[in-house]
């Protein structure tokens, strides 16, 4: 019930979850002062915060009130943002400078300008433009690369398709769904390519 909070199904071995203390079965009812109800608080509460950042958490175990504080890690960067969506969306992105996404006058608090769309891919055949501003995918928030570089790696994203996606076209804002390409192994492995 959304009342109840959200369940840990499971914890990795040495990550952030399991080092801070959460256990398979434990209802994580609070992050800081933001009460959990789906999973898209946890997500919302998290964006505030950098890796090495402390997380206070209120959890139930066993019918009884738990208090546990979880140390942030970066997540890991396994491909270039600009790769993955170019190969799985067909579209280049970079960040828009916060004064400019401020002047569409909206609630949400950033997006990515998209700088190029591939004549074959995903966002061409829904009709994205070069110029337009994503500022949503599923039900999160495309404020920064890695946000993309999250959902586009998320372990559901077959679960998602179509992948809803949230763009402005100047101030009128435009939503559709996005059949993601298939992901090929090489995408995967690209970051020992990256050119420094």
């Amino acid at each position: 019930p959304a009342a109840a909070g959200l369940v840990v199904t499971s914890a990795d071995d040495k990550s952030p979850a399991a080092e801070g203390g959460l256990r398979p079965g434990d209802v994580i009812k609070r992050v800081g002062k933001t009460p959990m109800t789906r999973p898209l608080d946890l997500e919302r509460a998290l964006l505030e915060h950098k890796a090495g950042e402390e997380v206070q958490l209120s959890v139930e175990r066993d019918s009884q009130p738990l208090a546990l504080k979880l140390v942030l890690e970066s997540p890991p960067k396994r491909e270039l943002t600009s790769d993955i969506a170019w190969e799985l969306l067909g579209m280049k992105l970079e960040p828009v400078p916060q004064r400019q996404f401020a002047a569409l006058g909206t609630k949400y608090r950033g997006g990515l300008q998209i700088v190029a769309v591939r004549p074959d891919g995903p966002a061409a055949q829904q009709g994205i433009r070069r110029g337009d501003i994503l500022y949503g995918m599923h039900t999160w928030e495309t404020i920064t690369l890695d946000n993309v570089t999250f959902i586009l790696n998320h372990p559901d994203l077959d679960k998602f398709a179509p992948l809803s996606y949230y763009t402005y076209r100047g101030k009128t804002p435009i939503s559709g769904h996005l059949i993601v390409a298939d992901r090929p192994e090489r995408v995967v492995e690209r970051t020992d390519r990256v050119e420094r």
